[in-house]
Parts: C-alpha cells; sequence; structure tokens
C-alpha cells in the first residue's frame, strides 16, 4: 500500500524485499514484465532457489510465490512498456533522431564526465546498422 513520490511515466513496480526464514509472499503478475534479482542465497522462487546474484526473468502475468529458506533479500522490478526503443552502443531513445544527436554530443564532448573517470571510449566504428538493436 506505499507509494513513491517518484514521477513514472507507465505503470511499474521496484521492490526490496527481506524474508526471515520460512516466511514467503505471495507477487501478483500485474506487470507484462516482472523480474527478481536474488540479492543473498536462501531465495526460492515456486519452491526453487535461486542463485545469489542471479536475476529470474518472469512469465508475462504469472503469480508466484517468493520464499526464504533462510534470512534472505531480493529486489523486484518490473512494469509496462512504454514503447519502443532504439539501442545504438551505449545510447537508449524512442527516438532514431536523439540518437543521431546523442552520437554526435559524444565525439564533440557534450557530455558530462564520470566522477573520478578519466579514460574517454570513442564510439564504436561500425556502421549502425550493425550496432543498433531494437529493445
Amino acid at each position: 500500500g506505499r507509494t513513491s513520490p517518484v514521477q513514472i511515466f507507465s505503470p511499474m513496480i521496484y521492490l526490496d524485499v527481506q524474508l526471515a526464514p520460512g516466511r514467503q509472499f505471495t507477487l501478483p503478475g500485474n506487470y507484462s514484465e516482472q523480474a527478481v534479482y536474488s540479492v543473498t542465497e536462501g531465495l526460492l522462487i515456486d519452491g526453487v532457489p535461486l542463485e545469489q546474484h542471479r536475476l529470474a526473468v518472469l512469465n508475462s502475468g504469472t503469480e508466484v510465490s517468493i520464499s526464504a529458506s533462510g534470512t534472505a533479500r531480493c529486489i523486484v522490478v518490473g512494469g509496462e512498456p512504454v514503447g519502443e526503443r532504439h539501442k545504438w552502443w551505449n545510447f537508449v531513445s524512442s527516438r532514431r533522431s536523439r540518437i543521431e544527436q546523442a552520437k554526435l554530443d559524444w565525439t564533440e564532448g557534450r557530455f558530462a564526465q564520470v566522477p573520478q573517470e578519466t579514460e574517454f571510449i570513442p564510439l564504436p566504428s561500425e556502421p549502425p546498422s550493425q550496432a543498433e538493436q531494437p529493445l
């Protein structure tokens, strides 16, 4: 029943779940895309152990039981698609023209530098048709 003050642009879920040994909860299949990331050992999804530091992508709209064989913690993420996205190298956008602008901005140094990072990585040399991937 809690909500975040963060503005979102499509329905989504983000939970930090901490379970005592033997406890469980049911995650309803409310979203078309959902996943569970195991922060610790001792996590089970529908009775099947999920290794520590693994991501389980759930079937769309499927309710699952998340339980703990020991003290366990996981992150649940999911939501509804926000529309078509295009990816080229490290750039993702709903508009191909924005990716082209980002490539130019990167080449001309208009991106803020990552704190404590000194290395500059140039754009990949392959043509966009090979680097672009629909999401």
